[in-house]
């Protein structure tokens, strides 16, 4: 071989292998919506690369000639093209070690594609044995592959082996494409940076995996890929296919070498690479198989393509796969579906520009639809976040994933997102063992007999990063036999103090490990934690809390979600009471208090399971049960290969072995496990029960207070402010006193783990010292009030128990939400000397509070910007109607379809008009639609329940996410509004539809008393039901009554953002004061009181725990 063909084979090696790994560092700098836009732009890059490396190689006399008659070559110029954009975009799916095993796979398909071999058995045999390899290596990784991954991988390979396997004729200059592939090099560039300039990701450092920055990288891939492709054109010229063989695999070696020293990104983090590990044998063999090939491709006779004149070559029959470098442009067919494949990508590319950055704000998620790189902030682009973190600390900075959806059981994915999930939020509890103290709260007994990689990736990730950081985690080595696996528990007990590895040199099994774990603990509480389960990560500090403050009780458990293999959900726990006895209803991690099992133990017999149930029958015995948290928190893994044989065939034997030793357990005799009642009367105690230091890895932390979970505005309103905080780095509390709704607590769950609904957990005095307990552990800088009676109430009290860096701010949404006494504005008024800012919707609300006293200068009106370009009207109203209220209970298509908004007192009126309207309508069906909350629809519900005459018009709506809402609007014929928020009249208007309201909703009268009558329709007071039935009537009946002056306006009021009044800014802008307190607890008795008086069914414990599924009191 020349000199210049071992310079090109370097040369090619060297680009391709470099070309790799650019390209997956270029994937690791954006979020995975956006890797099929930079597989098209990568592809595009290497096919208009093809243009500018031909003219190099044309200038050194490096071409061949095709034959023009050729009509196939437009197939295979399409298949190229999508070939190539499913290769980058499973570069992006993959790590690159797994990436490359598979990749080998195609020179196999490719021959078998071909099918001319004379020495058929041997290459088969070869092929096989790399096959065998490739499964071996990538097992766990195809396991673990979603339906879409699976797809795209399986298609790329398809591809490439399909336009590999057509042997050209030849090769030929393309002049035409030379000139054209300038242009299109330039243009392919072009629109890449423009998708990242209008994305804001040359700003964005932080997603970045390296230094490495986005127009680097662009110009690196750029000149690989013309280098890449001008040599392989050159090993075309001048070796033949054998070498080329060699050649591929050997930059297959390199990767795979250069990925087993990747600290990320080469394989999987569960891989490790050894002797005797399942991934070194199948590389092995996959390598034996490649050379096994080659060696029989030698044999191979090559095909001779005849041909006259300069630059004519031989091409042998195994070069391998046809590139898009080696495709006519002059050939018509090809050209074309050249360059119509090219300007589809193009406009797709520009379409993501424009839909993304127009219509939708620069990489903001709505709805859950995925729409860019970084969700920023919708107040203003002007937010700065107050960031001095110290870098070792800035890699476990809070983060929120932009693929974040609610944690709602009718989820598709709710069994797929556990709580370490990476669509879940990540690193919002940290702490170090020095931090938590020396004497632990809780003892976390973990046995293992040769664990599988998630118990270090998912267990231990769960014991560290979970909100309970005073513990102690005893893992007992249940005589593990395999090398991994030991040096998997000697790693993980190094990472951390607190972390203790037991070895159970005694007889093996689960009853005999678990009571060698118990001989080392000495805290308060214990839990079983199985090495593959999981919890949520506030579920051990509620479960402590439960204990603590209910001395009575000794076990606490959750409800369960079995996830893996077979997904459900078990609501069973200890307030089933003497249910226990016809079968187990506690779960083996059950949190329980140590002192209550000192004459137990887990008896030997049962090393094949039921040990776990008679642990609990044993507790019941002495006279100690417990509480159930209705939440479902407890993460059981199915399918993971735990083998019970007690619990399988044997289990009558078991039971009956068990219940035998507790003859004197009866339901009769069954130990009492309620929560007392909580009486307005108890002494509130402000002592923490336990230090629990969380090391704040920043000072941005908010504690938010609220009422309930209700999907009210104003409910709705707090979730958005809690999700623009948690997207710009804040780790946020959410605490609500009651539990009378659960409408949009799954929602908070995509900004934050740290979510409280207290009643489920605290009796009622306990509140308190709970919230101020979490102001201390946290860090709180922030205390924030939105709409909460006991809040406002309690505020005195809590003021003077708050840490002194705790600044109280609250939240106003409107006048006349509230109490029917007084609103919250009034009550913010009247607390002025305990917040330190107040926060307003609008002005109107602003010039109540101040005019009742607050000081002008700590009052601010909290503008939302709202992205409008969602506001579009239905085409076909009929159509649309049809298909959002398949429901309900009447034809829709020609009805009158009233949207309501209201508070819950005005519930009566509503029904009231909604009955005078009726009677005008007469034949003409009428369907009244509420646009939020379950309070409202509760009141509406309670208000008609003795109107027959017009029950059957209202629809309700079991839960009522953003785009319903704006659904609902849309296809309604007019909008009912006595809501002080004039939101829902500006979206109603926004989208054509007009609205009717009273003067006695101040804010609307002074926001439309200026529209136009026929799209606002304002009458003198809410009680005048004539007139208010009266214009919903004139809007039924009329279409297009708002023009489109009305509409811009609208839009543009939704739009306003006021830079000055942007809530994170304020939060951070933190001064040291004198709080005002009045030094007694005269404050937080009364708001106990009146909290029992109003909503004890709501706020009490014990009234959560008899309404239970299957409760029983002994």
């Amino acid at each position: 071989m020349t000199m210049r063909g071992s310079l090109a084979i370097i040369a090619s090696i060297a680009t391709s292998v470099t070309g790799l790994l650019a390209n997956k560092l270029f994937f690791t700098t954006a979020p995975p919506d956006s890797y099929l836009e930079f597989a098209l732009f990568l592809s595009l890059i290497h096919q208009s690369s093809c243009h500018i490396s031909r003219r190099i190689a044309k200038k050194l006399g490096i071409y061949y000639p095709l034959d023009k008659n050729d009509q196939s070559i437009w197939a295979v110029s399409l298949i190229n093209s999508v070939a190539l954009t499913l290769e980058y975009w499973s570069i992006a799916l993959l790590p690159i070690g797994v990436f490359q095993t598979l990749w080998m796979l195609i020179d196999p398909c490719i021959a078998t594609l071909r099918s001319r071999s004379p020495h058929i058995l041997s290459i088969w045999v070869f092929r096989g044995i790399l096959l065998f390899g490739a499964a071996l290596a990538s097992a766990e990784t195809i396991a673990g592959m979603n339906v879409t991954m699976s797809l795209v991988v399986v298609a790329a390979i398809f591809f490439r082996s399909v336009s590999g396997a057509r042997i050209p004729k030849a090769h030929r200059n393309d002049d035409f494409g030379t000139s054209y592939g300038h242009l299109a090099f330039l243009l392919t560039i072009g629109t890449m940076l423009i998708v990242g300039y209008t994305r804001e990701h040359f700003a964005q450092t932080e997603h970045a995996n390296t230094n490495w920055s986005i127009p680097s990288l662009i110009v690196l891939t750029s000149v690989l890929a013309v280098a890449g492709n001008y040599y392989a054109r050159v090993l075309d010229h001048i070796v033949s296919g054998t070498i080329l063989q060699v050649v591929r695999t050997g930059t297959a070696v390199i990767v795979l070498l250069s990925a087993s020293t990747m600290e990320q990104d080469g394989w999987p983090t569960y891989f490790h690479i050894s002797t005797q590990s399942p991934v070194t044998i199948g590389i092995f063999l996959v390598m034996a198989g490649a050379v096994g090939g080659i060696y029989c491709q030698t044999k191979e006779e090559p095909i001779e393509i005849v041909g006259t004149g300069k630059g004519y070559s031989q091409v042998d029959a195994y070069k391998g796969q046809l590139s898009t470098c080696a495709v006519a442009r002059k050939s018509k067919w090809g050209t074309r579906a050249a360059c119509c494949w090219q300007v589809i990508a193009w406009c797709f590319l520009l379409s993501s520009v424009i839909k993304r950055s127009k219509l939708e704000g620069p990489g903001c998620k709505f709805d859950g639809q995925k729409t860019g790189w970084e969700c920023r902030s919708l107040y203003d682009a002007s937010i700065k976040t107050q960031n001095n973190l110290p870098d070792e600390e800035k890699a476990v900075t809070f983060k929120v994933s932009p693929n974040a959806r609610p944690r709602r059981l009718t989820e598709p994915t709710f069994y797929e997102r556990t709580p370490l999930h990476p669509a879940r939020p990540r690193n919002q509890f940290l702490s170090s063992g020095s931090l938590a103290g020396s004497t632990p709260i809780l003892s976390i007994l973990t046995v293992t007999k040769n664990p599988k990689p998630i118990f270090e990736s998912d267990t231990a990730a769960f014991v560290l990063q979970q909100s309970l950081q005073s513990f102690r985690w005893i893992i007992v080595n249940d005589h593990t036999d395999i090398p991994e696996a030991m040096a998997m528990l000697t790693r993980v007990a190094a990472s951390d103090p607190r972390i203790v590895l037991v070895n159970n040199t005694g007889n093996p099994g689960i009853s005999n490990a678990r009571n060698v774990a118990r001989q080392h603990s000495n805290a308060k509480y214990e839990v079983c934690l199985d090495d593959d389960d999981l919890r949520e990560l506030v579920s051990l500090e509620q479960a402590v809390w439960l204990l603590e403050t209910n001395p009575h009780l000794a076990i606490v458990c959750w409800y369960m979600v079995s996830f893996g293999s077979y997904q459900d959900t078990t609501l069973s726990g200890p307030h089933t009471g003497s249910r226990q006895l016809s079968g187990n209803r506690l779960f083996s991690g059950s949190l329980y208090r140590r002192s209550a099992s000192v004459n137990c133990s887990y008896d030997p017999a049962l090393n094949s399971g039921g040990d776990d149930y008679d642990y609990w029958l044993c507790l019941a015995a002495n006279g100690n049960w417990g509480a159930t948290i209705p939440e479902l928190s407890y993460w059981y893994r199915v399918g993971s290969g735990h083998t019970w044989t007690n619990l399988l065939s044997n289990w009558d034997k078991t039971f009956a072995y068990i219940r035998s030793k507790y003859p004197s357990l009866t339901s009769e005799t069954w130990p009492a496990h309620d929560i007392p009642p909580s009486q307005p009367s108890e002494t509130v105690r402000w002592g923490r029960p336990f230090d629990n230091w969380i090391a704040s890895m920043s000072e941005n932390s908010a504690l938010v207070l609220i009422d309930s979970f209700g999907g009210n505005v104003s409910g709705r309103r707090t979730l958005q402010m809690v999700g623009d905080l948690a997207r710009l780095g804040w780790r946020v509390t959410v605490a609500a006193v009651l539990h009378d709704s659960e409408e949009i607590r799954p929602e908070y769950y995509m900004y934050t783990h740290d979510v409280f609904s207290l009643p489920l957990f605290l009796r009622t005095a306990d509140f308190p010292r709970f919230l101020t307990y979490l102001a201390e552990s946290r860090g709180i800088k922030a205390f924030v009030l939105t709409e909460s009676v006991f809040g406002y109430e309690a505020l005195p009290s809590l003021v003077e128990h708050l840490p002194d860096n705790t600044m109280v701010y609250d939240y106003i949404h409107s006048i006349d939400a509230g109490p029917l006494s007084r609103g919250f504005a009034a009550m913010s008024a009247a607390s002025g000397k305990y917040i330190y800012r107040t926060f307003v919707a609008n002005a109107h609300v602003r010039d109540f509070i101040v005019k009742r006293g607050r000081n002008p200068e700590s009052v601010y009106i909290l503008d939302r910007g709202i992205d409008t370009g969602y506001l579009k009207p239905p085409r076909d109203i009929t159509r649309a109607r049809m298909r959002t209220f398949q429901s309900a209970s009447i034809s829709v298509a020609g009805a009158c379809v009233v949207a309501y908004t209201s508070s819950s007192t005005n519930a009566p009126v509503v029904v009231e008009v909604a009955s005078a309207l009726a009677s005008l309508l007469g034949r003409r069906k009428l369907l009244m639609v509420p646009l939020h909350g379950s309070d409202l629809q509760e009141a509406v519900r309670d208000a008609i329940r003795s109107r027959d005459d017009v029950a059957s018009a209202f629809h309700e709506e079991p839960y009522i996410s953003d785009e319903r809402y704006r659904l609902l609007i849309a296809v309604s014929s007019t909008v009912l509004s006595f809501s002080s928020s004039i939101d829902n009249a500006l979206v109603a208007l926004a989208l054509g539809v007009p609205i009717v309201s009273a003067d006695d909703v101040q804010e609307v009268k002074a926001a439309f008393s200026s529209v136009e009558t026929t799209a606002a329709t304002v009458v003198d007071s809410i009680q005048n039901v004539s007139a208010l039935a009266m214009a919903l009537l004139a809007n039924c009946n009329r279409k297009w009554v708002v023009n489109e002056e009305t509409k811009k306006a609208a839009k543009r009021k939704l739009e306003n953002t006021t830079a000055s009044s942007i809530l994170a800014a304020h939060l951070n802008h933190h001064v040291s004061s004198p709080k005002s307190t009045i030094g007694a607890d005269a404050a937080v008795y009364s708001a106990i009181e009146h909290l029992l008086r109003d909503h004890r069914l709501q706020a009490d414990a014990y009234e959560h725990q008899i309404r239970l599924p299957d409760y029983l009191k002994h």
